[in-house]
């Protein structure tokens, strides 16, 4: 009786390929270097101050340091080239809180907190930005100063006054 040999060696061969291409990728893997490191604390003095004011402040759920690209997306209809222009501009930005629904999540506010740094050329070109986006979206914003105390009440009154107006 003949066996045909071939196809035996051929998958012993695509085998041998396969076992040694995981081998090497994985040391390769293993060599990379990584360079991240954690930066703690997640939010500055100011922020974590603000935001035990809206948890006291409000019955909404809230959410700090959100990505725009997650809570808003360019318009459907653009070109490819229009709608990757307009979400790459987002993309690696955030709000600073979100304001969401307790059990739908749906978001009903965002707030950005200016300190002195919202006074830089970089700063204020990126505040322009957030505003003609949550414009366009129809997504309320609130500007809120930094402040070493605030009334929760005025917090509270302009939060639902935002949101009304929005």
């Amino acid at each position: 009786m003949f066996l045909d040999t071939t196809g035996v060696y051929g998958y012993l061969a695509l085998a041998f390929f396969a076992l040694v291409s995981i081998t090497f990728g994985l040391r390769a893997l293993r060599k990379r270097r990584m360079v991240y490191y954690e930066t703690v604390p997640l939010f500055t003095e100011a922020e974590k101050n603000f935001l035990s004011v809206l948890d006291k402040a409000t019955d909404y759920r809230v959410f700090g340091k959100s990505r725009i690209a997650d809570i808003v997306k360019p318009k459907k209809g653009l070109s490819r080239k229009e709608w990757n222009k307009h979400f790459w501009a987002v993309s690696s930005k955030h709000f600073d809180y979100v304001l969401c629904e307790r059990e739908s999540l749906e978001v009903v506010c965002v707030i950005e907190l200016n300190d002195s740094s919202h006074n830089r050329a970089d700063r204020t070109s990126r505040d322009m930005l957030v505003q003609r986006v949550c414009d366009s979206s129809s997504l309320p914003l609130l500007w809120v100063p930094a402040s070493r105390n605030y009334l929760v009440s005025d917090i509270s009154r302009k939060i639902e006054e935002a949101i009304r107006e929005g």
